[in-house]
C-alpha cells in the first residue's frame, strides 16, 4: 500500500494533468473564437467594399499577431481577386510571416496550425495571378516565403506550389511527375494536413487535366474527369477550373470519385472552409 508521500505525489501529478487539460481547453476555445472572427471576413468576400472593411477592422482590432497575419493573408487574396495591385504590394510588404511560422511563446513550429494561410499564399494566390497573366506580382510574396524555406521545404503545400510553377512557366516536365506521384499516394515524406490532402489531390488532377488538354491527349484528360466533376461542385473547385480554363463536358452525369481520391472540398481554414466557401464566388 503506498505511503502518504507517494499518494501526495500521485495527487499532485493528477492535479497537474487536469490543470494542463483545462488550460489547453481554454486556449483552444480562444483560438476557435479568433477563427470565427476571421471566417466572418470570408462570409462577405463577394461584397468587395464590406470584405476589405471587415478585414481592416479585424487586423486593427485583433491583439494576437498570428491572427492579424492570418487575416492579412486573406486581405492579400482579396487584393489579387479584386485586382487591387497597389494594395497587394503594400499588404505583402506588411506581411509578417514569422507569426505564422514560429509561435514565439512556445518557440515551436506552428506551420501545421496555419496551413490554411499557406494554402492561399502558395496555391490560391499564384493560380489567380496565372489566370490574370500577372505572375510577375508573385515575386515579392515569393521572396518573403523564401526567407522561411528551411521551415517550409518539407511541406506538401510548398512542393505542390513548386510543381504548379513548373506548369505556369512551362519549365521541365510541367510538374507532371509530381502531380502523378501525389495522386498515387507518394507523399509520405511531406508534412501536410489530413484535412487538406483531398484539395491538394484535386489541384493535382486539375493541372494534369490542363496538361492533357495542352497536349491534345483526350485519354489522359478523361482519366481526371470524375475528380474534376466532383471538385467543380464546390466554389473553390469551380474557381480553380475556371482559372485554368478547363471546361467540363456537359453531356455526362456527374460522378464522384471513389473514397481513396478524397477530393471533396475540405477545410482550408481550420475545419470551416467547406461551409464558408459556399458563400464565396
Amino acid at each position: 500500500m503506498p505511503n502518504n508521500s507517494m499518494m501526495w505525489i500521485i495527487q499532485i501529478i493528477m492535479f497537474g494533468f487536469m490543470a494542463y487539460l483545462i488550460i489547453n481547453m481554454i486556449q483552444m476555445s480562444k483560438r476557435n473564437g479568433k477563427n470565427q472572427r476571421m471566417l466572418k471576413v470570408l462570409d462577405v468576400f463577394q461584397d468587395e467594399v464590406e470584405f476589405f472593411k471587415q478585414a481592416d477592422q479585424n487586423i486593427e482590432n485583433e491583439k494576437d499577431p498570428e491572427f492579424q497575419e492570418k487575416t492579412r493573408v486573406l486581405r492579400i487574396w482579396g487584393d489579387v481577386r479584386y485586382e487591387k495591385d497597389q494594395d497587394y504590394e503594400m499588404d505583402v510588404e506588411k506581411l509578417a510571416l514569422e507569426h505564422l511560422v514560429i509561435r514565439k511563446k512556445a518557440k515551436v513550429d506552428s506551420i501545421a496550425l496555419n496551413e490554411d494561410s499557406f494554402f492561399y499564399l502558395y496555391l490560391a494566390i499564384p493560380n489567380r495571378l496565372y489566370y490574370r497573366k500577372r505572375l510577375d506580382l508573385y515575386t515579392s510574396l515569393e521572396q518573403k516565403l523564401d526567407v522561411y524555406a528551411s521551415q517550409l521545404d518539407s511541406t506538401l503545400v510548398k512542393s505542390l506550389s513548386h510543381a504548379c510553377m513548373l506548369y505556369y512557366h512551362k519549365e521541365s516536365d510541367l510538374g507532371k511527375a509530381f502531380f502523378e506521384n501525389l495522386l498515387n499516394g507518394d507523399y509520405g515524406q511531406y508534412r501536410y494536413s489530413k484535412q487538406l490532402i483531398g484539395i491538394y489531390k484535386s489541384i493535382a488532377s486539375c493541372l494534369l487535366a490542363r496538361i492533357a488538354l495542352d497536349e491534345n491527349n483526350e485519354e489522359a484528360f478523361q482519366e481526371q474527369i470524375d475528380t474534376l466533376r466532383y471538385f467543380a461542385r464546390s466554389p473553390l473547385g469551380e474557381r480553380y477550373l475556371m482559372e485554368l480554363d478547363i471546361t467540363l463536358p456537359m453531356d455526362e452525369e456527374e460522378i464522384g470519385p471513389d473514397e481513396t481520391a478524397d477530393t471533396k472540398e475540405e477545410e482550408v481554414i481550420d475545419a470551416e472552409i467547406e461551409e464558408k466557401e459556399t458563400n464565396q464566388e
